[in-house]
């Protein structure tokens, strides 16, 4: 029997492998789209090029899951070392996935080109000696396959975090969990842990500094993914939401202390000492500070799903976090992010109007002080009525208003706070309670019912 050609066998293989999930996840776009591309696209640095098809791939979405099962499958397989991936421009137009057997590179590499449009990749396999190695070939076949069935199936990824009270510059009392809870399918438990830690003073100096308390919080949690950096991601992201509800609850600035990690890697654990400080830092005081005890607020669970269905709620959230972060050294940033916030909520309380001309939204500032007014008050207000002004000057003529500008000045009088002082310590902190309670009533389905806007103010 006269020997089969390359090609032949190599079309088997493809046959074999290939086929069974091509007629799932596999489709030959185009007649155009199915053929190789123009010459030296392919070979350009590589000596050998085998053309295999088209792999209908939403990219953007879905190419590092497949990536990474490719490369998973081929180091379950017997007499596999370990992969490797190389995308650069020795490897350009491709994106270059290879395997190590028995301590030596194999040079059969599978070759994957992303289409244009996103939405699909062209495979190959090339080197840069020799010919094809086809039982090499074969088993980068068969990862594809198993791999391309595998995709978007999810595992769950239990992992453990710590959050807790920020350091501050401005000092508040030390809160403490009193009684473990659960919220969102995630247990929270106090460490029991008191972490001192060195803030910098409100006036910049290297010889000055404050010292800071708080007991850190074990959070135990589980989050889907196809690996761990995926669960990773969803683990942030739910942990984000975590300290900005308990931050709402507690008045206080909580924050992810230690990121989540992987139940493989060890629970987390909150240290006796900051690791990196010297032992003589001025930490290790006699006294220690009391801490006052908290607890999850009754609402917790209710507010948590409701954060799940309305997005546009969860973002009003986060961007009052970034306020409540930044707002020690830019109030005047800190002013647009609470100020945004309390627009989010004016959204939910009035409905857009449009302008029939411009199509620009009607009444927005208007509805910012009646939804302020919700949340204070008519006359505490009405006295703060001038913060939107500054923050519109803020975002469209980069006028900054608080003490931003003044670093380490420490003018006081008896007699008058200093303009600077007053927005910062006044005007920005009470533009946060206002962000802050209406956000607390929208949690707590406590706002009155969606309406057209008529009040004072409104457009005709």
């Amino acid at each position: 029997m006269k020997r089969e050609s390359r090609r032949g066998r190599l079309a088997q293989f493809v046959d074999r492998n290939l086929c069974r999930y091509l007629r799932k996840m596999v489709e030959y776009i185009s007649h155009q789209h199915s053929q190789p591309p123009p010459d030296g696209v392919w070979t350009m640095n590589y000596e050998w090029v085998e053309f295999i098809g088209t792999l209908a791939l939403p990219w953007g979405v879905q190419g590092d899951e497949w990536v990474r099962r490719v490369q998973e499958n081929i180091k379950q397989m017997e007499g596999v070392d370990g992969t490797g991936i190389k995308n650069d421009l020795t490897t350009q137009p491709f994106i270059e996935l290879r395997m190590t057997c028995s301590g030596s590179e194999v040079d059969t590499r599978l070759l994957v080109l992303p289409l244009q449009d996103g939405q699909g990749i062209q495979i190959g396999f090339g080197g840069r000696t020799g010919k094809i190695d086809e039982p090499v070939a074969e088993m980068w076949a068969s990862a594809i396959s198993k791999a391309s069935d595998e995709l978007g199936s999810k595992e769950k990824h239990g992992w453990t975090a710590l959050i807790g009270q920020y350091p501050e510059k401005v000092g508040t009392y030390t809160i403490r969990l009193a009684d473990n809870g659960e919220v969102g399918g995630m247990s929270l438990t106090s460490t029991g842990s008191l972490i001192r830690e060195p803030v910098q003073s409100m006036t910049p100096s290297f010889s000055t500094w404050g010292v800071r308390a708080s007991v850190p919080i074990l959070v135990r949690g589980a989050s889907q993914g196809h690996d761990w950096d995926q669960a990773q991601t969803v683990a942030a992201d739910t942990l984000n939401r975590l300290v900005g509800l308990l931050s709402l609850a507690w008045d206080r600035r909580i924050e992810v202390r230690e990121s989540a990690a992987p139940l493989a890697w060890g629970e987390r654990r909150a240290p006796e000492r900051i690791p990196y400080l010297s032992d003589d830092f001025g930490l290790e005081l006699d006294d220690k500070p009391a801490a006052t005890d908290v607890s999850l607020p009754d609402w917790l669970d209710d507010a948590w799903k409701k954060l799940e269905k309305q997005r546009k709620l969860g973002a009003a959230l986060s961007t009052y976090m970034e306020g409540v972060r930044i707002a020690e050294d830019h109030p005047s940033l800190a002013l647009v992010a609470f100020i945004s916030t309390i627009e989010s909520i004016s959204l939910m309380l009035f409905k857009k109007q449009k302008c029939p001309n411009c199509h620009n939204h009607m009444n927005v500032s208007a509805k910012f002080r009646e939804t302020l007014r919700l949340a204070i008050g008519d006359h505490e207000a009405a006295s703060l009525a001038a913060t939107y002004s500054k923050r519109s000057k803020t975002v469209h003529e980069s006028r900054l208003h608080g003490n931003e500008l003044l670093p380490g000045a420490t003018q006081f009088s008896i007699f008058s706070m200093p303009a600077e002082r007053d927005f910062h310590f006044q005007s920005v902190y009470r533009i946060k309670v206002a962000a802050q309670k209406l956000l607390l009533m929208a949690l707590r389905n406590e706002l009155p019912p969606r309406r057209e806007f008529t009040g004072e103010g409104a457009d005709g």
